[in-house]
């Protein structure tokens, strides 16, 4: 069973992130997707995040017409901060597996050395690094330590979506239509439960 995990807070979940999965999906011949709400992201801050109920419910109306999609609440239910190391390990004990798939994105590979155990990271996964633009894979790639772990590390031929779930939260609160940067079904939850107003 080929598969990777795609993380993320998820609010709202948009078209950058579904497509760059489905790429991922194609391009390394996966079996499935995970996707991974976060539960308390270490570097974010909670009140500015919304409620799991909320952001899980969104996922699942934007994944149901895809059946190599798959939800994981297992950081929204776990205790404490969520760190990916945890997760890796959760995952590997699950699937019985060596190293995990990680889909990130070059702007978190730029800032890995800042998360919680980047060497115990960079050895027990394999990174699909999905191209965003102003960060170039080629430099940082540069950085000696991540040398050792450039087996572990491959580039997806993602297409350049520049959506954020930031410039979605600003549009609905400044009245603006978000109409082609999630999937309707998202819209219209985002209407009915007056959310980023």
């Amino acid at each position: 069973m080929e598969f990777a995990i795609i993380g993320g807070t998820f609010n709202p979940v948009h078209l950058g992130h579904l497509i760059c999965a489905e790429q991922a999906y194609l391009e390394f011949n996966l079996d499935k997707v995970i996707f991974m709400p976060a539960g308390k992201p270490p570097h974010k801050e909670e009140n500015k995040i919304n409620s799991p109920e909320h952001r899980l419910n969104m996922l699942k109306l934007a994944l149901e017409d895809n059946n190599h999609f798959e939800i994981s609440d297992w950081e929204i239910k776990k205790e404490g901060k969520s760190y990916t190391v945890h997760t890796i390990d959760h995952f590997k004990e699950k699937y019985q597996v060596e190293k995990v798939n990680l889909i990130i994105g070059t702007d978190s590979l730029s800032e890995i050395f800042n998360w919680h155990k980047p060497d115990y990271i960079l050895d027990n996964s394999n990174l699909i690094v999905a191209k965003r633009l102003d960060y170039s894979f080629t430099n940082i790639m540069k950085d000696q330590r991540l040398r050792k772990y450039e087996d572990n590390i491959n580039i997806l031929n993602n297409s350049l979506v520049e959506i954020s779930s930031t410039m979605i939260r600003e549009y609905v609160n400044e009245g603006k239509s978000i109409k082609y940067l999630t999937p309707k079904e998202v819209i219209d939850y985002i209407k009915s439960n007056n959310l980023y107003r």
